[in-house]
């Protein structure tokens, strides 16, 4: 197998996880896919210049993530930015198997029930925040908390749902990725 060749099957097997960075950049499902086409050309034109003493995924994802800014400039618009956090559990839902939808389907169940275990403004606040995507002042006046409260809450909140649904899923036999 060719370096061409190594580099193309190493971007099939890490789709996903490219796709993950572009998605989170972007936000359009159907600009990420043109932008991820974009990157497969420039990774394979740039075939020379990978390192094969390097891991591939981060090198990859940074021609991504430049190819995306690239679109942006074209665009004269800026990315929003993205917690750590959100960019990794959108890696972890990319990188699911296409053909275990029925897991992930368990998975927005179990979401849905520790849901409504949220007290109804807490319910508010994660709505306003990811529902609206709103965020820092603007966040916090729609809510009707401080800003420090607000992240606090919500980093609250992201745990509990996260335990909530590992407990519930243990409790039901249901397998959780991540």
């Amino acid at each position: 197998m060719d370096r061409q060749e190594r580099l193309f099957f190493e971007l099939t097997r890490n789709r996903n996880s490219i796709m993950a960075v572009i998605v989170a950049m972007v936000r359009d499902f159907g600009k990420a896919e043109d932008i991820f086409q974009d990157t497969m050309l420039a990774i394979v034109k740039s075939a020379d210049r990978y390192d094969e003493q390097r891991e591939f995924l981060p090198w990859a994802r940074a021609i991504a993530r430049n190819m995306a800014l690239q679109s942006f400039r074209q665009q004269k618009r800026e990315p929003e930015p993205m917690e750590q956090e959100r960019l990794e559990f959108l890696a972890d839902v990319m990188c699911a198997d296409e053909a275990a939808d029925d897991v992930w389907a368990e998975e927005r169940a179990l979401l849905r029930r520790c849901f409504e275990e949220v007290s109804s403004g807490n319910r508010r606040l994660l709505v306003l925040r990811y529902g609206e995507n709103l965020k820092g002042p603007r966040l916090a006046q729609q809510a009707g908390r401080l800003e420090g409260s607000v992240r606090t809450t919500l980093r609250r909140l992201r745990v509990f749902l996260k335990d909530c649904i590992k407990r519930t899923a243990q409790q039901e036999g249901v397998v959780v990725h991540g």
